[in-house]
C-alpha cells in the first residue's frame, strides 16, 4: 500500500483563516499515487497533492487525506484541526451630535457585527449609572456632564466585545423672567422687582443680579430702587444657575419728572403807587433737580426774571 503523509501551515487558526495542506511527503513504494482525497471535517472535499481551506465555523476537525496507488491501494492520514471563533466587533453611534439635559440621545449598535456568526445580545452602560439592552435605545440625562457609553456585544459562540465612545450633555440654561410693580412712576417713587417667575429646567438659580439702567445695581430675588433722575431706564436681571450658566432679560421702565414748586413772598401786600415792592421766590425749589428760571408777571402788563425782583405799581389797583 501507498504511504499517507501530509503537512499544514497551521493547526489552530481563527474562523476565515486559510490553511495550506501539502500532502508532497505521500509516497507509493512500489508504483505511483494517483489520487488524493482530502476530507476536511466540516462536510467538503478537494482533491490534489496540495489545496486550500478555510472554516466558517469555530471548533475541532479532523482533516483526513485519502491516497490512492496505481494499483488501487488506499491509505489514509488524519490530523487534527482547531479552528477558534473570530470575536465580534461592537460599533455603535448616537445622534444627536449636540444635546442638552433632557435632550433624547439615540444610540444605534446597527454597525456591529460577527465576522463569524450572529450577535446574540446588545448591553449599554450609559456613564450615569444606568444601563439597557437591544440593538438601538434611547436616553436622557438629567445632569450636564461628559459620559463614557459603553457598548458590550456577544456573539452566538459567546465571545464578547465593546466599545466606549463619549457623550457631551450641555447644561441647558436658565430662564431669566421678572415682573415690576409699576412700568412708569415719578423720581424718587420706589418700584418693587419681582424675578420668583425665573428658574432653571435642570437645576437651581443661585443669584440674581439687578441693573437698574442708572448705574447702580443689586441682588437678591425681589428688590426695590428709586430713581433720581427723570428718563427712559433699561432694567436688566441676569440669573447664574448651579453649574455656572447665565441667562439674561431686560424691561424699559420710565421716571417721569417731578414737577417744580413755586413759592414766593412780598415785601408787602399793601402798598402806595410808586414804592417799591421785593418779591422773594428763594422758597420755591425743584424735588428732583434744581429750578433754572424765575419768570414774574406783576399783574400791570409788565414781566421780571430772577429769584428776587423789586417792583413798583404807577397805578393803584389791586
Amino acid at each position: 500500500p501507498p504511504i499517507a503523509n501530509f503537512t499544514t501551515s497551521a493547526t489552530t487558526i481563527y474562523t476565515g483563516d486559510v490553511v495550506s495542506f501539502n500532502a508532497s511527503a505521500s509516497y507509493d513504494p512500489d508504483g505511483s499515487i494517483i489520487n488524493y482525497l482530502w476530507t476536511f471535517g466540516d462536510g467538503t472535499n478537494a482533491t490534489g497533492v496540495t489545496t486550500m481551506h478555510s472554516y466558517a465555523d469555530n471548533g475541532t476537525y479532523v482533516v483526513t487525506l485519502k491516497v490512492t496507488d496505481d494499483d488501487s491501494a488506499t491509505t489514509t492520514a488524519t490530523a487534527t484541526m482547531t479552528v477558534l471563533n473570530r470575536p465580534p466587533v461592537a460599533s455603535f453611534t448616537q445622534s444627536p451630535a449636540s444635546v442638552f439635559t433632557g435632550d433624547i440621545t439615540t444610540f444605534n449598535a446597527s454597525a456591529s457585527y460577527d465576522p463569524d456568526g450572529t450577535l446574540v445580545s446588545y448591553f449599554w452602560s450609559f456613564g450615569d449609572g444606568s444601563n439597557g439592552t437591544g440593538l438601538s435605545v434611547t436616553r436622557a440625562y438629567a445632569e450636564n456632564g461628559t459620559y463614557s457609553v459603553t457598548l458590550n456585544v456577544t456573539d452566538n459562540d459567546g465571545s464578547t466585545a465593546s466599545s466606549i465612545s463619549t457623550r457631551t450633555v450641555l447644561d441647558r440654561p436658565p430662564v431669566a423672567s421678572f415682573t415690576k410693580s409699576a412700568t412708569s412712576v415719578y423720581t424718587g417713587q420706589t418700584i418693587t422687582f419681582n424675578a420668583s417667575a425665573s428658574y432653571d429646567p435642570d437645576g437651581t438659580i443661585v443669584s440674581y443680579l439687578w441693573s437698574f439702567g442708572d448705574g447702580t445695581n443689586s441682588t437678591g430675588v425681589i428688590t426695590n430702587h428709586t430713581y433720581v433722575d427723570n428718563g427712559t431706564y433699561t432694567v436688566a436681571l441676569t440669573v447664574t444657575d448651579n453649574d455656572g450658566t447665565q441667562a439674561s432679560s431686560s424691561s424699559a421702565i420710565t421716571i417721569l419728572n417731578r414737577p417744580p414748586v413755586s413759592s414766593f413772598s412780598a415785601s408787602a401786600t399793601n402798598v402806595h403807587k410808586n414804592d417799591i415792592v421785593n418779591l422773594n421766590a428763594s422758597a420755591s425749589y425743584d424735588p428732583d433737580g434744581s429750578v433754572v428760571s424765575y419768570f414774574w408777571t406783576f399783574g400791570d402788563g409788565t414781566t421780571g426774571t430772577g429769584m428776587t425782583v423789586d417792583h413798583s405799581y404807577a397805578n393803584a389797583g389791586n
